[in-house]
Formats: structure tokens, sequence, C-alpha cells
């Protein structure tokens, strides 16, 4: 009894379609009306028929080709394939394969196919949903058994259409002359067809459908592999050029107009191409402005390399890049880049914790070369590369994960930027694209050091509230940090009201430092060996609970970026190995030019002392409390608190053996020098 209305309705469906005169569609015996209009074409080069079919606006055969030419192949080198499936060819030849008013189908029509059978383009833009069940012919597909069941069901589609997509499968190139050359994915799984489009030099795309999914895929592969070839009516289009997307409802699609526009950035001359996307101008590479602890990549994790900057830009903390994009420009907010997926053509598909994805931006803006290969479902590499539809150029820069050493993270699979949105808590919302799918991705993340797009725009204000479009609230900024050499004779003195010592300070860049080291005596302070001799010179030891308090009015312990503003200042070079990192030249030019012990190679252990910074060795090198005794290290190194610290605490400190100042974590216990900076270089922490 249920399935008379079925079939009831089906009649009344037909009578319908034939009382309205619409002769171009036909009824189907499973009631289903299909938008298409068969007919046929004979090849005139071999005498061949194929079937052909009209979907949508298209002409399309209705049967893959099989047109013979030099390179290409029969499945498993057996006849009787070709007769069934069609011929398999390289992207080369398939290229050249099409009979006179045909040609090989753009992403542009396949996508127009999918479409015009009612496929749903997904969220990443890498395959229609449902499109495959429409065009899969309804018999010589494998059974398979859902994820989750016990019982296999058919792989056969319901050919709606009459595009009657056979599991013809394809075959890749052997690295070794086995098999004819060939590996051979078995038939009755799946097929494939190229597009006319290319991907880049090696690789081009292609469509996919399996026997276990109702979906198109869209793949991009090395053009050496063997697919099989479907020919669209239409004269024939420039080899490899791509055509329009197909229009999506809630995208904003852009054509930029500034190509070929750069900017010059005024303060190191590193010109930067730019590019309009939407109402917004984006640099169209990452920066490479050099600035406090920015770094290169590093091959191996050890030293700078400044060719990796050159290519893949510098890689910032984020308190660093808020600080980083010249004048005129910023830091793009969530918002900017929100703006930059839709107007490519993304669609946004949520994910848990406030993350989501833009389906196939990622495609759009990544380069057309330099991506990996990436696994793909079959267990071949698919393209990692983009389109770069609108000149954006994202090419795969990794992150710093370790602080230490510029990974290419995952093997160059995938690059990173910062925003200038933190959520609520201390996590920096940034943005990614990977080789593995077409997608620009959100998430939140406290990873230290990524790469840096600047938008064009200046930003207004600060802001404590995520989302607002500004720039939140930061450390001191870095236009206040000179990148050269200080000018020395900025000396003076400071006398300390609470016990009358009176000390040297010196300017150096936008600093003014004490130029001797604390000499103010408070409960946990010490003299080295408990003699008051060795405080007049090198002044008190302090822990750092102890130093924390100890700095007069108007002075405080220096912070982390305190001492690298002043590394850089004096001219040092960041040298990066493995966790630690060392400023180079700046020891020596901070240390004084007597008292240091000489090297073990013989030569000189003291410094230039260029800048009037007067750092003396602590005559037992790092005190220790009484209860471990005094160290005996005379003449070797001096360190120095920061204010930076959680359960153990930073430490500056130089040596004689070595020309550098490098930076540690120390237990708070130690008994070390303390600098104090002058409230006027920064704020107080």
């Amino acid at each position: 009894m249920a399935a008379k209305p079925k079939i009831r309705a089906a009649t009344l469906l037909a009578l319908a379609v034939i009382a309205a005169g619409c002769v171009t569609s036909a009824v189907r015996r499973d009631g289903a009306v299909a938008g298409a209009v068969s007919g046929s074409f004979i090849d005139k080069r071999d005498g061949k028929t194929y079937r052909t079919v009209k979907i949508g606006s298209q002409t399309w055969m209705a049967e893959n080709l099989n047109f013979a030419t030099d390179s290409s192949v029969c499945h498993s080198n057996a006849d009787t394939n070709c007769t069934r499936y069609g011929r398999l060819y390289n992207w080369d030849d398939a290229m050249n394969a099409c009979p006179a008013a045909w040609r090989v189908p753009s992403e542009e029509d396949w996508d127009k196919l999918a479409a015009a059978v009612g496929g749903r383009r997904d969220e990443d833009g890498e395959h229609w949903e449902g499109a495959a069940k429409k065009l899969k012919s309804t018999a010589g597909w494998k059974y398979h058994i859902p994820y989750g069941s016990r019982d296999s069901i058919s792989g056969n589609g319901t050919d709606e259409f009459g595009f009657s997509a056979l599991p013809g499968n394809a075959g890749w190139k052997y690295r070794t002359a086995s098999s004819g050359g060939f590996w051979w994915r078995n038939t009755g799984s799946s097929s494939f067809w190229w597009s006319a489009t290319e991907g880049d030099t090696n690789h081009a795309w292609s469509r996919g459908i399996y026997e276990d999914s109702d979906d198109l895929f869209r793949n991009h592969y090395r053009k050496t592999a063997s697919f099989s070839l479907r020919c669209v009516k239409g004269a024939a289009r420039k080899k490899g050029a791509a055509g329009a997307a197909v229009k999506i409802a809630d995208a904003a699609a852009a054509i930029p107009d500034t190509a070929g526009a750069t900017f010059t950035d005024p303060r190191d001359g590193n010109t930067y191409r730019t590019v309009r996307i939407g109402n917004l101008n984006w640099m169209a590479e990452n920066l490479n402005y050099d600035m406090l602890a920015s770094r290169c990549m590093t091959p191996g994790g050890r030293g700078e390399y400044e060719a990796g900057c050159q290519k893949y830009g510098r890689y910032y903390s984020w308190n660093d890049a808020m600080k980083a994009c010249p004048a005129g420009w910023r830091v793009p907010t969530d918002a900017d880049w929100d703006s930059l997926a839709v107007a490519v053509g993304g669609r946004r598909r949520e994910r848990e914790n406030g993350r989501y994805n833009w389906g196939i931006a990622g495609q759009k803006l990544k380069t057309t070369t330099g991506w990996p290969d990436c696994g793909g479902r079959d267990g071949h590499s698919l393209s990692g590369n983009g389109t770069d539809e609108y000149g954006f150029s994202a090419i795969p820069g990794g992150i710093d994960k370790f602080y230490g050493c510029v990974c290419i993270h995952y093997t160059d699979t995938y690059s990173s930027w910062w925003s200038a949105t933190k959520d609520d808590t201390s996590c920096v919302w940034v943005r990614e694209v990977g080789c593995y799918d077409g997608s620009m991705s959100r998430y939140c993340s406290s990873f230290p050091l990524r790469s840096l797009r600047c938008v064009e725009g200046f930003t207004e204000g600060k802001s404590t509230a995520a989302g607002t479009g500004r720039i939140a609230d930061t450390v001191p900024t870095a236009d206040t940090i000179v990148q050269t050499a200080a000018v020395t004779g900025n000396g003076g003195t400071f006398t300390d009201a609470r016990d009358g010592n009176t000390y040297r300070t010196v300017k150096i860049g936008t600093q003014t430092w004490m130029a001797e080291n604390l000499n103010f005596k408070m409960k946990g302070s010490y003299c080295y060996k408990d003699e008051e001799s060795y405080c007049q010179k090198y002044g008190r030891m302090y822990g750092w609970e102890d130093a924390m308090k100890a700095c007069p009015a108007g002075w405080r312990v220096p912070s982390e970026e305190d001492w690298d503003i002043l590394a850089v200042a004096v001219g040092g070079k960041l040298w990066v190995d493995g966790n630690q990192y060392y400023w180079r030249y700046a020891g020596t030019r901070l240390k004084s030019t007597t008292g240091w012990q000489d090297r073990e190679n013989g030569g000189s252990g003291n410094g230039t002392d260029d800048f009037g910074f007067s750092a003396l060795p602590l005559p037992g090198g790092v005190g220790w409390w009484k209860i471990y005794g005094w160290t005996d290290n005379a003449g070797k190194s001096g360190s120095w608190w920061s204010h930076t610290g959680s359960s153990r605490a930073y430490v500056r400190s130089v040596s004689y053996e070595y020309g550098y100042m490098d930076w540690r974590s120390d237990e708070k216990y130690r008994l070390i020098s303390l600098r104090c900076i002058a409230d006027s270089a920064g704020l107080r922490p």
C-alpha cells in the first residue's frame, strides 16, 4: 500500500511536464526529471561515435574519449578497457586530444556542470556535495561498507542527467618499468577526469568520483598521471587558462585593481608589492622589517639566515608584530581577515571554541608554486599550490614554534599570520592556510613567532576589548627604538635620596641607564664575601624578589624588552641557537675596558665600553647565598636581573670569553647584580 502514492506522484509529475510542453526534459522511470537532451557525435579522425548530453547550458560527451594518441594508454594495457572506459591521458596529451569544436573542460566548466545537476558546493570549495550521485552510472560501481556499518551498499549512482560516469579509474607512472611502467588503480572504485586548468608547471586540476561518496571532488595532481577525458562542446581555450569561478551567493568576489603597485618602507628601504582585494590594500609579501627579537628562517635551528628573510619575511612575537608595520599601515584585525576571505569568495564554516574556516579562500590566496605535494585521498600526492587569483601570494612560511629556531613546521605545509585581535583571554586570533585543503582557518594561539602581513590604514587609539578592529594595549612602541649605534657622551649623575649614593648615568639610544650596579643596602642584599669594599666597586647583589623593590623613585628594574632595546642600540645582532638567543657584539661594546680575565686563547676578555655602560665582572661570577658558599670565578662574568619572571626569572649576562650578551632563566634565590633604568625610558612595570 505504501508504494502506490509514490507511483501516483511520479505519474502526476509526468503529466504535468507533458502538459506544460517541456519537450526538452525527459521523465525517468524513477520519477526524476532530467534536465538533459541526448544526441551523438562522430569523431572524423577515427570514425568513433559518442553519445552526447546537454546539461544546463553545456553539451558534454556522455562517454570518455577513446581517441588514440602516442602517450595515451588503456587501463592495465587491456584494449577491452579502452572500449568500455575510454583511454587514459596525461595532462599534456589530453590538452590536444579533443576533436575540433570540442575542448577539455575548464575548472569553470566542471563547476557549472556540478551546479546544473543540483550539487551544493561545500564550505571548503573542494567538492560538490551530491553531484557525483547524479553523474555516476547506474551500474558498474563497487559495493562499499560505510563507516560504522556492517552492511555493504552499492556505489552506483542514479545517472539522472545521462552523464554516465563509469569507474574507469586511472594510472600513475612507476619510477621503475614494472607493470608496463604504471601503477593501476582498480576499476570499479573511482574515476578521474582532467580539467584544462593548470595549477603550476607540474600540476593541473582534475575532478574525481569515488564508489563510497556522492560528492564530486576537486583534486590537484601531477600532469604525468593518466586520467580519463570528457570533452565539452565549444572552441578550445588558451592552454591552462583558468575561467572565472562560479559565483557563490554569499561571496563578494573582487577583482584586484592594484596590480603592479608597490610600497617602499622608509625605515629600511625594503619595497613590497601591494594588492587591493575588496576594500582593503594589502602587502602582497610578508613583512621583512628587522626589529628586536624578530627572526629569519634558520635551517637546522642555528644562527641567522638572511636569505630566509628575503624569501619568507621575518617572524615576530605578537607584541613585536603590533609595532612592526610602517607608518600608514597596520596589523590586520580579525574583521580585516574576514573581509579578505569574503572578497575572494570564501564560505564560512563554523567550528568549536570560536574557530572557523573560510572554504576555498586559502586556495585563491596561495601562490601557484612553492607549496609541497600533500597526500591525497587515493594515497597519491596532490599539489598544495593555489591559484593566487588575487595576487595575495601566500607562501608556506611555517612558524617558529619553539622560540629558538624558526622551523618550517610540518615540512613547509602551511603559513600563519597574526591578527591585531585578542580573544577574551590572553590568546590571539591567527589566520592560517595549508597545503592539505583550500580553506583559510581561524583559531586562537599563543605560539610565539609568526609571519605578518600589513594592511593599509592608520591605527586609531587603543582598546582592551576583543574584536573592536583596533590594536590592543601593548608595551611601548618600537618607534622609540634606535636601530643604529647610539652616540656616546650622554653621561650624567644621579644621587639616591635614600642613602646619598651617587651613580654615573648614561643615555644609550632613547634609554637612560645607571652606569654602575646598584649599591642600595636592604634586607636580603649582600656584598661579595660580606666585604664592604666589594660593594663599593661592584655594587650589591640581590635575590630577584628583593631586586624588584630596590630601584629608587624614578627608576625601575629593566624588562626583557628594555635589555633587547639596549642590545639593538649598541649595534647587537640577534643570534638564535636552539632555545637560546644571544646579541652578538653587544657584550664587547658594553663591557668595561679593564677588570676582565684574559680569554682561554690568551686574548683580552675586556670590552670596548663604547657607550659608557661599563659592565664589570662580579668578583665571584654569579653569587650564591651563604648557605651554598660564594663562587670563585673572579673576572669571568657579569649578570643582571630583568623584571620579567614567573617561577624563575630572566637574566642578562656577559662573559670574558665571548663578545655577546646572552639570555637565560635562573632561580630567583640567586644573588645577582642590578642595573636600574630611568622611568622616562618607558612605562614602569
